[in-house]
């Protein structure tokens, strides 16, 4: 069984809020009850990973309904480290290969990082005044693929972070550049677009529209012809709007002399994504 983001849609903020009281209500009754006790802290991974991998959603939800994270009531990270001590306990006590185990404390330290992602509520600059709906994907969420790519600081952005295509080779990352929504389980495009060399701006950021693209739980915007940069898409995928087009914008910086630039260092800067639903 292969779940994918839309079978977690209906996880909201009152559906966790009941599973804690469930589960806080179930601790005190198995309390004491040796392996019932331990299942029953078994039966917490779900919850735990939940609160980790759908932060972003369940933080904004609050966000809009307090206009504040103030006394948001889940931490990720928090939640992630008593998912891992009994995730540890589990392993412990199985008679698993190494290679397994190796498997095992590799997603581990995966899901440690993503519960300590930033998010950023605040809504880009250009972006705030829109009537719709607007989802914003940070460059620290990016699936940056090869080592070429790296997200470091960068003052010249909203975030203070990007992702950074470094000196990319003449031959494979010449203009026009290529971007896309790519739709991973039914091996299709949504959308592909190319931005050429009289519409960048050397040195400097543009919101760029990629075009309308309808989504998938399973779709991702892909930078350059060789993939290196990826956003997962699927959280603005709403499957009662199923065919729905979204708009999908990017804020890219292209600098050095290889893209008309007066100085600097070759390389391509992507900071946040942005996907707009006008409805």
């Amino acid at each position: 069984m292969y779940p994918q983001a839309m079978d977690f849609m209906h996880l909201d903020l009152a559906m966790m809020d009941g599973i804690k009281e469930i589960l806080d209500r179930g601790e005190q009754k198995a309390k004491g009850g040796g392996i019932f006790e331990f299942r029953w802290e078994k039966v917490k991974i779900g919850f735990y990973r939940t609160l980790i991998h759908r932060k972003n959603v369940l933080m904004r939800e609050y966000f809009m309904l307090h206009s504040s994270l103030e006394n948001y009531p889940y931490d990720a990270e928090t939640a992630c480290h008593k998912m891992q001590e009994i995730e540890n306990r589990m392993l412990a006590g199985m008679d698993l290969a190494p290679p397994v185990v190796r498997v095992e404390q590799k997603r581990m330290q995966a899901d440690l990082a993503a519960a300590k992602k930033v998010l950023r509520i605040a809504i880009p600059e250009k972006f705030r005044s829109s009537p719709g709906r607007v989802y914003v994907f940070e460059p620290e969420h990016a699936n940056i693929v090869k080592a070429d790519v790296r997200l470091e600081p960068d003052s010249d952005t909203e975030s203070g972070m990007a992702c950074r295509l470094f000196n990319p080779d003449p031959e494979k990352y010449s203009l026009p550049f290529t971007w896309g929504v790519f739709d991973r389980n039914g091996r299709s495009y949504f959308a592909k677009a190319e931005i050429s060399a009289e519409n960048i701006f050397p040195g400097k950021y543009h919101w760029y529209k990629l075009g309308d693209s309808r989504l998938s739980p399973s779709s991702l915007l892909y930078f350059f012809q060789t993939w290196h940069m990826q956003w997962n898409l699927s959280e603005a995928f709403n499957p009662l709007q199923e065919n729905k087009k979204m708009e999908i914008w990017a804020n890219i910086k292209f600098d050095g002399k290889m893209f008309g630039a007066e100085s600097g260092e070759n390389g391509v800067y992507v900071e946040r994504i942005v996907v707009y639903n006008n409805e």
